[in-house]
């Protein structure tokens, strides 16, 4: 029997806006792979954290199917792109795209631990800069469902740790809970190339038009707007 596997995307709030554009070329993309495009647009009661979503909905996703590919909204898959990602990464492995910090993000990202440590054992000093300094993103994840529990918190939990951010003034979002997961877990990861999660400040000296999936993140609509017409020349 072959492995059932599907594209899952959350498009809940400001996500919503991006996926107008993003999402046909995800289709043309799932169709060419052969899976189906599940979208996340509704949150539990008393949620307000769309970036968390993914973690609330992981456990519902995998009782149909065995390997999965999250996509943020805000990644355009290039028309061009005939590699099927399931292929290259390792079934029994996580892929994801090392997204290294800026400076300017380490202190943040130091109190986004302390407040994701308070859920889980605390990990050694080693570990803890491997969080900071070797952040995953999780725009782009292939996940088989044997590590689904780093990726899987219940909703009492997300609940707990909006309140923390708020308390301690950051933005706790899905990818710290990810990381330092993984990190927990010893999960075993397989590292995704550039041309996988390519995000707008790689720009300057890649072109993204060359690669297979582009990652605007914080970069404004108005510049999907402009970008879309060329990616569909491709």
């Amino acid at each position: 029997m072959s492995e059932k596997r599907a594209i899952v995307t959350v498009a809940i709030g400001e996500a919503e806006a991006y996926a107008r554009y993003t999402r046909p070329f995800l289709q043309v993309y799932a169709k060419r792979i052969g899976v189906p495009v599940l979208t996340i647009n509704t949150l539990p009661p008393g949620i307000t954290n769309p970036q968390l979503a993914k973690l609330l909905w992981i456990e519902s996703v995998f009782k149909e199917y065995e390997r999965v590919l999250f996509l943020d909204a805000d990644i355009i898959v290039s028309p061009k792109c005939t590699t099927n990602i399931f292929d290259i990464v390792p079934a029994q492995s996580v892929g994801m795209c090392v997204c290294p910090y800026l400076s300017s993000d380490v202190v943040e990202c130091q109190t986004r631990l302390n407040i994701v440590q308070q859920f889980w054992p605390e990990l050694a000093q080693d570990k803890r800069m491997d969080f900071v300094y070797r952040m995953l993103n999780s725009g782009v994840m292939v996940i088989p469902v044997a590590h689904k529990s780093a990726f899987n918190m219940n909703v009492q939990d997300v609940q707990k740790m909006c309140d923390a951010g708020r308390k301690a003034k950051v933005h706790v979002t899905d990818q710290d809970v990810i990381n330092y997961r993984l990190i927990e877990q010893n999960v075993p990861l397989y590292p995704l190339g550039i041309q996988w999660n390519c995000m707008w400040y790689q720009w300057h000296y890649i072109n993204r038009f060359s690669i297979h999936m582009a990652h605007y993140i914080t970069s404004s609509k108005r510049m999907i707007e402009w970008d879309v017409p060329v990616w569909n020349a491709l």
